[in-house]
């Protein structure tokens, strides 16, 4: 079965299957994509030159079907007035897709105790699953311990600690690194099947109870640092080291991420990579 659910932006979840049948999504279209091609002629052939997917409208009928079906017709419109929406596809192992209400129309109440509404939501991303990776500080005798080199520029020797995470879709899928302090410089990498694709470097202090947060999962890119509660303390983009990449996507196949610092303690760190796909 199908079922879908919604998480406005209070964090609160509509199940659009609930347990009792009252409330429930009645034949949804378009989970799969349109792409989007744009093509150059050259002499007698015809030459791409941008391919992208068509923005998804998700639309089906809302069935509300209770005594009190009005009230759940106005709950369910409050409810969706708190954008951006998460649209929540649990047919598999789970899929989601940041979202608005685009229409809804207003039905009428049929003979079964039914209000049948037909819906529109617009999205905002593709489908997405998200990979968690943890990194656990530990002592330094028990990691590689190594200078690095990128470009022009030669790092000391730093303690490196790696998470891989293996990513199934070939969409580029944005990146979020959240690196516990103590931390003194600390750095981060990004490797695919074993081959170094990016680097980032801070320079700096992160006293112990604060994070610095590298994230590109949502727009603008940020980093700051935070509380371990997430609570922002500042933006600290402009103490990153610019000579290198900084915000990271993780593509199709392994990919590692290490993180390492000028400290000689281990670093403490969490990995969450947005795996996006073309339809679910």
């Amino acid at each position: 079965m199908e079922l879908f659910s919604i998480t406005n932006a209070l964090g609160e979840t509509y199940d659009l299957h609930n347990r009792y049948g009252k409330i429930f999504l009645f034949e949804p279209e378009g989970l799969g994509f349109e792409e989007g091609t744009d093509y150059e002629r050259i002499g007698n052939v015809y030459v791409v030159t941008e391919q992208y997917f068509e923005q998804h409208k998700i639309s089906g009928e809302v069935i509300f079907s209770s005594d009190d079906f009005y009230q759940q017709y106005y709950d369910f419109v409050n409810f969706c007035q708190h954008a951006p929406l998460t649209l929540n596809y649990k047919s598999h192992d789970g899929f989601h897709m940041k979202a608005r209400l685009n229409l809804i129309e207003k039905g009428d109440k049929t003979n079964n105790h039914m209000l049948v509404c037909k819906v529109e939501f617009k999205a905002l991303s593709l489908w997405y699953r998200t990979k968690t990776g943890v990194i656990i500080g530990a002592d330094d005798t028990e990691h590689d311990v190594y200078p690095f080199t990128y470009g022009d520029y030669t790092y000391p020797k730093e303690v490196r600690q790696s998470v891989n995470i293996d990513v199934d879709s070939s969409q580029d899928s944005p990146v979020m690194i959240r690196i516990k302090g103590p931390a003194e410089n600390p750095a981060w990498r990004h490797y695919v099947d074993g081959v170094l694709v990016g680097t980032g470097k801070y320079t700096g202090t992160i006293d112990s109870g604060r994070v610095l947060c590298i994230d590109n999962t949502s727009v603008p890119y940020s980093v700051s640092e935070t509380t371990e509660a997430g609570r922002l303390i500042g933006d600290r983009y402009q103490l990153c080291d610019f000579g290198t990449d900084r915000f990271f996507y993780a593509r199709e196949g392994r990919n590692t991420f290490s993180v390492s610092h000028d400290g000689t303690n281990g670093l403490d760190a969490t990995v969450e990579v947005r795996v996006y796909y073309a339809s679910v």
